[in-house]
């Protein structure tokens, strides 16, 4: 008996102990779960505090960037406008304004008005829409006649345009000489002995300097700054024939080449172009024609010039200025 009793409570030692262990491992599970949880909800909350801390900085960022935008939106739209109203007050057609027309009634030389241009010419030696629409048709005279009832000669056509970076000049001259037999020559040679196209140019306009260019048929050229030959500019020419019965120059003159500054250009230009064609035959004088007529045999009279009125540049200065 005492030894069932003695077994009996040695089972319910055992039983207790490991009750015991139970409880002490199911309360560090416990709180090892409740350490995870805490932990995961720490963890959760870091992660929100900087999502909402990214998300505000990204908010402000934007707000930032749309500010930028919206600055930047309203300089170009101003900028946009702006060079619209300078297009629509340079980019004109070939009408005289009352101010040129006023201007052109106190000379006793001829007087052209210049426009800029937005579409610079092709440079392929076609007298095309783009002179006849943005420039006027210059006349030409007997160069020593300087009556008012002198003739118009038909022959021969010129026409000039600017755009921001050139000068353009065209002719078309009228020929019984089949235009192939014209042959080219060297540079700067004495052009002025054959049938030939003069151009003076005096962008000061007050015939204290000019620039004298020569070219025929066969694109050759003579450039000289007064009589200074060593003056070589980068004057491109193009030539172009009509059945043989005529032939076309095209010329473009860079500004920079003749000292002008397009934001500096002088309202009125000294300017002339001549047309020069001996005759072989004693009897049959020489063609020397002229937009504005010197008066004289000489087309080196820079007070007898005429006139290119340049419609996108500034006042021009009176007599009293």
């Amino acid at each position: 008996m005492n030894r069932f009793i003695s077994i009996f409570f040695g089972i319910l030692c055992l039983l207790f102990i490991s009750s015991c262990d139970n409880s002490e491992k199911d309360k560090k599970y416990q709180d090892a779960i409740i350490k995870i949880n805490d932990t995961f909800e720490e963890k959760i909350k870091i992660i929100n505090e900087n999502n909402e801390k990214h998300k505000l900085q990204f908010e402000n960022e934007q707000a930032s960037q749309k500010i930028k935008l919206e600055e930047i939106k309203k300089r170009l739209d101003e900028s946009v406008a702006l060079v619209k109203q300078l297009r629509k007050e340079m980019w004109t057609e070939a009408v005289d304004n009352e101010a040129f027309k006023k201007y052109k009634l106190g000379l006793e030389v001829p007087a052209l008005q210049v426009h800029l241009v937005e579409k610079s010419p092709l440079m392929d030696g076609q007298l095309d829409e783009l002179y006849k629409k943005h420039a006027t048709s210059m006349g030409f005279y007997p160069i020593q006649i300087l009556k008012p009832n002198r003739t118009e000669k038909t022959d021969i056509t010129a026409y000039v345009l600017m755009d921001k970076k050139a000068l353009y000049i065209i002719t078309r001259v009228e020929t019984s000489v089949p235009v192939l037999m014209y042959s080219d020559k060297p540079r700067d040679s004495e052009l002025w002995k054959s049938d030939c196209i003069d151009i003076f140019i005096d962008p000061s306009g007050d015939g204290s300097e000019y620039y004298h260019i020569i070219t025929n048929a066969a694109g050759s050229l003579y450039d000289a700054k007064q009589s200074d030959t060593s003056w070589n500019p980068g004057i491109v020419i193009k030539l172009g024939i009509e059945k043989e019965k005529a032939w076309i120059m095209e010329m473009k003159i860079p500004l920079s080449d003749i000292g002008v500054k397009l934001s500096e250009i002088k309202k009125t230009w000294s300017f002339n172009i001549n047309h020069f064609k001996p005759n072989e035959e004693e009897e049959v004088p020489d063609v020397d024609l002229a937009w504005s007529p010197t008066g004289s045999d000489s087309s080196h009279v820079p007070e007898m010039f005429g006139k290119l009125w340049m419609s996108f540049a500034g006042r021009p200065k009176s007599k009293k200025d």
